[in-house]
């Protein structure tokens, strides 16, 4: 009887609760929070591989694979063709018809179009387990999957693909694009892939309201342009239930499907009096629009976060942006249609607020 997979997954375990009194003695592991089916641990300190799973408790088997959308229009205005953002004079206000096309909810840029056909064919390389694949994305070689591992086997998974269970996407039109262009044909009645992963679009992916390239489109057009993608399901989450704040989207007026179909931060005139600009100022900038404050999107993203935490699926792709990403791991740095594969165990929200979830 080969007793190596079970050694190996009780010397995990050990190494795991190592790991966790450690933390705790350094104080840096978080307090847990009770869902309905099970407790979860928030975070851990430090960034695991794949194959250092702890399996105990449910958060610990979920992956996280982030993907940055390709590179826009407005990403090389700010940072080769015009005034960088935040510097004396700069201006996000744009007349021209051709330029609004290219700077409002902007798509990808030519460039960014080959960016995402690239991370295409690196992807197409990881099926066909082509020599270097594994490299050219970043990923550690094939590992023991840990769900095989619990049923009492020792299989090989070739690659994050094989255990993908949903892909959450942004709204705004770079990370659709860069969805449909990279990884559609593998996930969306793919002729050679092992099954259709749901895809869904959430508002509380999107990116940080900067500026007018963070204006996305009305939900009802993204509907009709990308109808592969589900944009009902759980287009907008609500976990707040305290008695401090309400949820996000009371605060904009409108109906229900009026705030649906104009999703992204859009204030209503009582807290555009409140509204203290937290951008570059004073220098000659002009922005075309308010920008989203930090405790708007602190909320949204602690919205997301929780709502990723209580998900029993476990590996999620989220095809999002720089300021998403940079929340939910306090710093990390990615370059345009970079992925990467991380437990959510390894998340380091920036600014958590302690909110209770809604049960499902």
């Amino acid at each position: 009887m080969n007793l190596f997979p079970k050694l190996y997954f009780y010397l995990l375990i050990i190494v795991s609760e190592a790991l966790v009194v450690t933390n705790f003695l350094h104080g840096r592991v978080m307090p847990t929070r009770k869902f309905d089916h099970f407790i979860i641990s928030s975070r851990c300190e430090d960034h695991l591989s794949q194959n250092e799973y702890s399996n105990t408790n449910e958060a610990s088997l979920k992956q996280v694979v982030f993907i940055r959308h390709g590179q826009t229009y407005m990403n090389e205005f700010i940072g080769a063709g015009g005034i960088k953002f935040g510097q004396p004079n700069f201006t996000d206000v744009f007349h021209d018809p051709e330029d609004r096309k290219k700077y409002y909810d902007s798509p990808l840029s030519d460039i960014g179009i080959q960016q995402a056909k690239l991370l295409n064919s690196k992807l197409r390389d990881l099926i066909d387990n082509k020599p270097g694949a594994f490299d050219a994305l970043g990923l550690p070689q094939p590992f023991h999957s840990f769900r095989d591992i619990n049923n009492g086997t020792n299989a090989t998974k070739n690659h994050f693909l094989d255990d993908l269970d949903l892909v959450v996407v942004s709204p705004l039109t770079r990370a659709l694009q860069t969805l449909e262009i990279s990884m559609c044909e593998y996930i969306v009645n793919g002729k050679d892939y092992r099954h259709n992963v749901p895809i869904v679009a959430m508002s509380a992916a999107a990116e940080r309201l900067y500026l007018v390239s963070d204006l996305g489109k009305p939900r009802s057009e993204l509907k009709l342009n990308y109808p592969f993608v589900d944009f009902d399901t759980v287009f907008s989450i609500d976990y707040v239930d305290d008695n401090e704040c309400t949820d996000i989207i009371s605060d904009f007026a409108g109906n229900d499907e009026e705030r649906l179909d104009i999703w992204h931060f859009s204030p209503t005139k009582q807290i555009e009096d409140r509204y203290s600009e937290w951008r570059p100022h004073g220098q000659g900038q002009l922005y075309a629009c308010l920008g989203e404050p930090s405790e708007y999107f602190d909320r949204r993203m602690s919205n997301f976060y929780y709502w990723l935490e209580s998900r029993e699926e476990k590996c999620i792709a989220i095809v999002c942006h720089a300021g998403v990403i940079d929340w939910m791991t306090s710093g990390h740095q990615f370059s345009n249609c970079e992925l990467r594969v991380q437990t959510f165990n390894s998340l380091r929200p920036r600014a958590l607020q302690d909110r209770t979830p809604h049960s499902d």
